[in-house]
């Protein structure tokens, strides 16, 4: 992609790195390979809570959620609670709920960059709790629920124009930007999360807004959510 004099030209790498607890762009398969764990162990225990085998479904929820140290499916709460009162056991649900908010309220307190996210679990998960014992909508099979979540993918990633003072002193470097995408995959909100440079922190920003990226669908149902997306600026002649 050539933007600069015939002399020059930039490089931009993109690659998506999902924020949920990890730091590092090197630290992603490792957090790749988790989040399939993760999500293959709640279908387990979903499939047993579909075919209303509730006693073995609230052990592998139980199970689950002693593991489950990041929260990925904090959805497994409900289901726990709902199989602690398909049981008869009504109140030991109510204890499931303040468990998972709790358990919510800690992450939050340890990783700030994920906090959007995280508050939006939360805020689910106390709206589910006051209207417990009633069963979540939004987890039913037939209003579009799926074990699982798709992550967002990059659609089109809007070139930063590489600064004339910085093409000028052949100045390279690279930014991690921290993007929001709403429901339908547009950038809402952009932070710089890292930068080499601030000369490249206002190119990347816009860039980052006029980016495009699918949505993510958490259990079938379009999320917001935070990505972050390195971009880096290198000089090479020609």
């Amino acid at each position: 992609m050539n933007l600069l004099s015939k002399s020059f030209f930039v490089f931009l790498f993109i690659s998506i790195i999902f924020i949920g607890g990890c730091s590092s762009s090197k630290h992603v398969t490792d957090w790749d390979l988790y989040f399939k764990k993760s999500d293959k162990e709640f279908s387990d225990a979903y499939l047993q809570f579909k075919e209303k085998n509730f006693q073995l479904a609230k052990e592998k929820f139980s199970e689950y959620n002693f593991e489950d140290t990041t929260i990925a499916n904090f959805e497994s709460y409900a289901f726990l609670a709902e199989c602690y009162k398909q049981l008869g056991k009504q109140d030991s649900g109510k204890v499931v709920y303040e468990e998972g908010i709790r358990k919510i309220e800690n992450q939050l307190d340890k990783h700030s960059t994920v906090e959007e996210n995280l508050d939006f679990n939360l805020d689910t998960l106390k709206d589910w709790f006051k209207s417990y014992p009633a069963f979540p909508n939004s987890l039913k099979r037939e209003r579009g629920f799926v074990p699982y979540d798709v992550m967002p993918q990059v659609v089109h990633v809007e070139p930063p124009i590489y600064p004339e003072e910085a093409k000028k002193d052949g100045i390279v470097g690279t930014v991690y930007v921290k993007i929001l995408i709403n429901n339908n995959g547009i950038p809402i909100n952009a932070l710089i999360a890292k930068s080499s440079n601030p000369i490249f922190n206002e190119a990347s920003l816009n860039a980052a807004l006029a980016s495009k990226f699918s949505p993510f669908k958490r259990k079938g149902h379009n999320q917001k959510m935070w990505v972050m997306v390195p971009f880096k600026f290198a000089l090479r002649n020609k």
